[in-house]
């Protein structure tokens, strides 16, 4: 539940750092019941440009988020013209088609991340054969989508081993709360950085995190970026992989891999997760459940192929 600190915490930290300036501040006026065309109003009045894209990316979102789509989308698509190098979730929510593709032209392999879908173990693997190892963590070495992205071309990669992962998306959902919210406590560190004030939980039950989805969504970028569909990362790239896997053959991917660059990939050094998502499926209720099957709709559609009924 959103404390009732919020709106007090908001309006203080709008006046003393003005609109635009603390995207928190701005996303919890929201939640209390500010106006949000206010709000959005104020983010484009700033003539600020350094703060730009940043706040005009904050008044899609306030606008998506109380149900504008045809406003968000008209924001976005100005962002788009602007940059093209927009995040993927920019790109979705604005229907343009986009991917994100890791490309290893010394070995001919092309493949396509999405997180929470083992791409942090892919991800280090990759890393070590262009690097040769790991010192650097795989997720700062490659480009954070969340903040900017270039979509490959994949028919120029149509003689490459281009590949995906895709994961139920419930249980995908379950895997980020479970080690990121819970065991990584990502949503306190995201509000510690960002000097923000916790005015939603930030360590909910399973239940209060699905039943307020749409609000944490809203509020944490750590959330945005780890419930976002599949569909928003493959959607445009499915057509062209060579091989989609699923969640379960991480080890086929792996052995796939060092086949095809003739290196041993499977050192203990390189990333595993050990979540269990079956434990936490007992707390999720019926209500939890079948919101979160119709959230994923589009992800059930395009992935059911290669879903276990």
């Amino acid at each position: 539940m959103i404390l009732r600190t919020a709106r007090t915490y908001a309006r203080r930290m709008m006046l003393s750092t003005g609109i635009g300036f603390s995207q928190h501040a701005c996303k919890a006026w929201i939640l209390s019941g500010a106006d949000p065309e206010r709000v959005v109003e104020g983010l484009k009045k700033s003539r600020n440009r350094r703060t730009f894209e940043r706040r005009m990316r904050l008044a899609g979102l306030i606008l998506a988020h109380v149900g504008d789509e045809e406003g968000a989308r008209r924001i976005f698509t100005e962002l788009l013209e602007h940059n093209p190098a927009q995040p993927l979730w920019l790109k979705y929510s604005a229907g343009v088609p986009a991917h994100d593709v890791i490309v290893l032209d010394r070995y001919g392999i092309a493949y396509c991340p999405m997180p929470k879908n083992a791409s942090s173990s892919i991800k280090a693997r990759m890393n070590y054969l262009m690097r040769g190892t790991n010192d650097v963590y795989a997720h700062r070495f490659f480009t954070n989508v969340y903040e900017t992205s270039q979509t490959t071309d994949l028919p120029d990669l149509a003689d490459y081993f281009s590949f995906t992962v895709i994961r139920d998306p419930v249980e995908r959902l379950l895997s980020y709360y479970q080690k990121n919210i819970i065991e990584e406590d990502s949503l306190a560190r995201e509000l510690e950085n960002s000097r923000a004030r916790e005015v939603m939980s930030t360590h909910p039950s399973i239940d209060e995190f699905v039943g307020q989805l749409e609000s944490y969504i809203f509020y944490f970028d750590d959330a945005h970026h780890h419930t976002l569909p599949q569909s928003a990362y493959i959607g445009t790239a499915l057509p062209h992989l060579s091989r989609v896997y699923r969640i379960s053959e991480t080890d086929s991917i792996f052995s796939e891999l060092s086949s095809r660059t003739r290196t041993d990939l499977t050192p203990t050094y390189l990333l595993k997760s050990n979540v269990n998502v079956e434990k936490l499926l007992p707390e999720l209720s019926k209500t939890a459940r079948d919101k979160l099957r119709a959230f994923y709709r589009a992800d059930y559609e395009l992935l059911g192929r290669w879903l276990d009924p």
